[in-house]
């Protein structure tokens, strides 16, 4: 992959972080990485060792002011609200459930030009579709044009076959993005 240009280089940030894998690619293709948050203790000193930085803890009690400016927000909120080996709470999970509103404070302080979002395919029908519903709308409230695909990561020559809906958001529409082809 192309390396972008100097003028092109977006500051990205990297929310529920977890090992890095949105850094990880996104850095690839030669963006910057400006700030990271991760919970668990033992992922972000991975996160820390691997990236020559530390992610704040609790994305709840980090002050959106602080956060740097970025053109880009890549999120993969918790899934186990969500998903088939989860308690299937959605929303009503009391730990993860609305972790989603993080990124609604974020992207309303920050306004980012670009979110992308992971997360388990059963998000899109937990709770009869009432979650997606609601994170379809806070994003397009927030002024962002909305679009989403399923994806599992062998399609592209990665040995795992858990599916992953993959949420792109964009301030100035969609009209020249294309999803990746398999």
């Amino acid at each position: 992959m192309k390396a972008a240009a100097k003028e092109q280089r977006i500051r990205f940030i990297d929310l529920f972080a977890g090992l890095g894998g949105f850094h990880v690619g996104v850095s690839q293709l030669g963006h910057e990485c400006v700030f990271a948050s991760e919970l668990d203790d033992g992922l972000r000193e991975i996160y820390a060792k691997n990236f020559s930085l530390t992610p704040s803890g609790d994305i709840r009690s980090v002050n959106e002011r602080l956060i740097p400016d970025h053109e880009m927000m890549c999120a993969g909120f918790p899934c186990q609200p969500f998903s088939r080996a989860g308690k299937k709470r959605g929303a009503k999970c009391p730990s993860s459930g609305k972790l989603v509103d993080e990124v609604f404070r974020i992207a309303r302080a920050k306004k980012p030009k670009y979110i992308i979002l992971e997360n388990v395919p059963d998000v899109i029908s937990i709770e009869n579709g009432k979650f997606w519903k609601y994170l379809m709308s806070g994003l397009t409230d927030l002024g962002y044009e909305v679009d989403h695909k399923i994806y599992t990561p062998v399609e592209f020559g990665i040995p795992q076959k858990r599916q992953r809906v993959f949420i792109v958001a964009c301030r100035n529409g969609l009209k020249h993005f294309n999803w990746p082809l398999p």
